[in-house]
């Protein structure tokens, strides 16, 4: 089996991100996740992140490296099948979206504090979306920590 090439590789990667934000799009307009994801640049990061991420674990030719690379390792082996049974589902990524939420209010806390504390404007305007983008972050790794923990697994 052949590995794709460089360019395919980036149009797989620029199709997810585009598809990614037309999917955030569409998720604002839910009732209640919608207005939190559009509230929260951590939560649009997120979202984002994963959509992007299970739109390209469900690309055929990322299946196939996945699968390729798992060949060449002797302690991992998947099958084509495999690679669909380690994605978190739809509940688990709304518990994962649960948790980036609280992690993006405790990240956000400290600058509030700091912005009452000193008395200043605009702390929490600059500090805020860093942390909350951080805290999105925290959350994308454990997601691949399950997805890794799926493949040890197998």
């Amino acid at each position: 089996m052949e590995i794709a090439s460089g360019g395919t590789m980036l149009t797989i990667l620029f199709k997810s991100l585009l598809f990614g934000t037309l999917g955030l799009l569409g998720l604002g307009f839910l009732p209640i996740v919608g207005g939190f994801i559009s509230e929260n640049a951590g939560a649009q990061f997120f979202a984002l992140g994963i959509i992007s991420l299970l739109l390209i674990l469900g690309n055929r030719e990322i299946r196939d490296e996945i699968y390729s690379f798992s060949s060449t390792l002797g302690d991992v082996k998947l099958s084509r099948s495999d690679v669909s049974e380690i994605t978190p589902g739809l509940w688990q990524l709304l518990g994962y979206l649960i948790i980036a939420g609280i992690n993006i209010y405790l990240f956000a806390v400290p600058i509030a504090f700091l912005e009452a504390k000193l008395k200043t404007d605009g702390v929490l305007l600059i500090g805020a979306p860093a942390l909350q983008a951080l805290a999105a972050l925290v959350t994308i790794a454990m997601v691949t920590s399950y997805i890794r923990l799926g493949i040890e697994n197998l």
